[in-house]
């Protein structure tokens, strides 16, 4: 990984993506280590993307609701060789899916620039080839809105601040309960009464289905 110390060399990027905001990441006390069990995706995208293949630990975000919902979450990850990177998957300005991105944190402290994964093309011709060995034809096939909650959540609960797995639990979610209005106050305070009794019945998310979904 290249060691860029300026902080403005992310010029290399699309326009319309967005970034996180340095000054907003928080600090280590509000983060969690997540479970690689649980919550293989961040490690395996960038074991495929960039080849980095000595991961130890990935640290979340605790999710906060006094963060914007547009700031993009920004993942820790420790390796074996005691490098230390962050890692974000962000949106474009309109909202759409955007990019996995990697910069290497330095021992001062110090960011280095975003980098998208140079083994972009080759990770899609492995996903293509496994889908076709496995019967799917020609190989991909859009994603049905469902898939997508549970990899990227709803925007239409953007509102709520949630990141990570809360962000793509609330996602499933809502599209389980047909989508309801949340448009509104009144539409945004029922559906989270109903996502906070769902979660004390115990609903663990786990491999990325809501209960009732499996």
């Amino acid at each position: 990984m290249p060691r860029f110390r300026d902080q403005h060399l992310n010029s290399h990027l699309p326009p319309d993506l967005i970034l996180p905001t340095d000054a907003k990441i928080p600090p280590l006390t509000q983060y969690r280590t997540l479970n690689l069990q649980t919550n293989p995706d961040p490690k395996r995208f960038i074991e495929e993307l960039w080849h980095i293949n000595d991961i130890t630990t990935i640290l979340a975000p605790i999710p906060n609701r006094r963060r914007s919902p547009y700031e993009p979450d920004v993942y820790l990850i420790h390796t074996s060789h005691r490098t230390t990177y962050e890692y974000t998957c962000c949106t474009t300005t309109s909202l759409d899916p955007g990019t996995h991105l990697l910069r290497e944190v330095l021992p001062d402290g110090e960011r280095g620039a975003w980098t998208e994964g140079p083994f972009l093309k080759e990770m899609m011709e492995k996903e293509a080839k496994a889908l076709i060995d496995a019967g799917w034809g020609s190989g991909y096939k859009p994603l049905t809105e469902m898939e997508h909650a549970e990899i990227m959540g709803a925007k239409e609960l953007r509102w709520l601040g949630l990141g990570g797995d809360e962000k793509c639990h609330a996602g499933v979610l809502w599209i389980m309960m047909g989508k309801p209005e949340v448009g509104t106050e009144v539409g945004r305070g029922g559906f989270e009464r109903v996502l906070g009794a769902h979660l004390e019945e115990g609903c663990g998310f786990e491999e990325r289905k809501c209960r009732g979904e499996r």
